[in-house]
């Protein structure tokens, strides 16, 4: 696939490690000597240390409501509301790559960026308050929400070498050695599960959709966030399940699709990919999603994209909502703070410790493993304004809230192999820095009745299928 035809595609399969002498190739980590010698990590973090003083620069971001999620209507729908949310975060990723840019050349004050990201977003929300119909209250509300701050963390040595807009290098990605935690040394702390009642559901039901290795389908959009929008994730996204999803997928476009599936599961989903820190670019080096995003570094192949439907300790599952989406995590988390932040980091192996703010750095012969365990509840509704009001988490006692009933949890793990000691990170929005709990994923349910029907049994009959 040249570059032309895959534009032509609007970015709809980036190739892993298509990086200097690489070639088109899928890529796994261990391919590649990126391991930590004499306290660097690889050529480019040794270069980067011999730049002395700046790799004690204070690391900065820009922290802005999140005006989509704090709406009280939720996401709107129509295409020219989520046009405006589309660049509400744009401006934000603007404002981030000029103050984090102002540190290696003449700095601009914090000040003046905070007032013309203010301004930006003003207008912005005036034109979206129009667009939804905001009642004069929720305007105002809204209004409230256009002030940014900075938010500074304590120096700290910065992983990886990272290119500016106009090609400028900068030191560090805004992750730290303090970002990342040897997993041997983390007291395990899981706990116990919530013991079964007589009517509990015990099966599981397992989709193997693959890895998303061969001819890859990997793209920056998020359709359940941001239906229409092209890029709207600034990052890219790990595609198996239906082979078609991108910005613009229905649910009936996704019943007209072919699945990586072997059971025919038509559904989509999806999670950001993986890069190592390695300064190598992607053929994304130059689009947004990639390198335009500050999303650098080899794109590694999951070893695994494991996908099973567990039951519920409480009673038995009712079968999923046709067209249903689901959301785990939260990409924002980093400056929205971590109530959404369910994602989870840990090492085979090492399973009893989960981590949702650090970075594994697992043992030899052990993977990195992420776990997104979905809401296990649901009211009956296949989507909601904020995508998320309609599922829910079951109680403690395995119960679901009151109106809602228990499903079929979708838990997925996408495994990684990665040298001992390499550094690694999601992609994410800019300001977010790549931090671990900005992790999340997405799903959305196009399976065949029959085949969730079949699903349903096997959980609620105690077997695994």
């Amino acid at each position: 696939m040249d570059t032309t035809d895959r534009k032509e595609r609007e970015v709809k399969t980036i190739r892993r490690g298509f990086g200097p002498g690489l070639g088109n190739r899928s890529v796994h980590a261990m391919g590649f000597a990126v391991l930590l010698v004499g306290g660097c990590l690889g050529v480019a973090s040794c270069a980067a240390e011999e730049e002395g003083s700046q790799a004690q620069l204070d690391i900065r971001t820009i922290s802005c409501p999140d005006i989509a999620s704090s709406l009280s209507g939720g996401t709107p729908n129509n295409p020219q509301a989520q046009a405006r949310l589309g660049l509400l975060d744009q401006q934000v990723s603007n404002a981030y790559d000029t103050l984090s840019d102002s540190a290696g050349g003449t700095p601009r004050g914090e000040a003046e960026i905070l007032a013309e990201v203010a301004e930006l977003r003003r207008r912005t929300i005036t034109e979206l308050a129009d667009e939804t119909g905001a009642a004069p209250q929720q305007k105002a509300e809204m209004m409230a929400m256009a002030d940014c701050t900075v938010t500074h963390e304590p120096a700290g040595e910065e992983i990886g070498v990272l290119k500016g807009k106009g090609g400028n290098e900068r030191r560090g990605s805004g992750l730290t050695r303090r970002d990342y935690v040897d997993i041997t040394q983390v007291t395990p702390n899981t706990g116990q599960q919530q013991p079964n009642t007589r009517q509990a559901s015990t099966g599981t039901f397992t989709s193997k959709c693959g890895n998303n290795g061969n001819d890859p389908h990997i793209n920056p959009d998020n359709v359940v966030i941001s239906p229409g929008e092209r890029a709207a994730a600034h990052h890219q996204h790990d595609y198996v399940g239906n082979r078609t999803t991108d910005f613009r997928s229905t649910v009936e476009s996704l019943r007209k699709a072919s699945t990586t599936c072997s059971n025919g599961d038509l559904s989509t989903y999806y999670a950001p990919v993986v890069r190592l820190l390695d300064g190598r670019q992607e053929d994304d080096a130059k689009d947004r999603g990639g390198g335009l995003d500050r999303n650098q570094g080899t794109i590694l192949t999951p070893e695994e994209f494991g996908i099973t439907f567990k039951g519920n300790p409480f009673g038995k599952v009712n079968p999923l909502p046709d067209g249903m989406v689901a959301v785990v995590g939260d990409a924002k988390a980093f400056t929205n703070g971590l109530k959404n932040a369910r994602a989870s980091w840990s090492c085979t192996g090492f399973e009893a410790v989960q981590l949702r703010d650090k970075y594994p750095l697992c043992p030899s012969g052990s993977n990195v493993i992420r776990t997104f365990s979905f809401p296990n509840c649901s009211n009956g509704q296949a989507n909601s304004a904020n995508h998320r009001t309609h599922t829910a988490f079951s109680g403690s006692n395995g119960q679901c809230p009151k109106g809602f009933e228990p499903i079929p949890q979708l838990v997925m793990a996408v495994s990684y192999r990665i040298p001992q000691g390499a550094f690694y990170a999601v992609d994410s929005f800019p300001e977010q820095l790549h931090k671990p709990v900005t992790d999340h994923a997405d799903f959305i349910n196009v399976m065949p009745k029959s085949l969730m029907q079949r699903a349903v049994t096997c959980i609620n009959s105690g077997t695994n299928c």
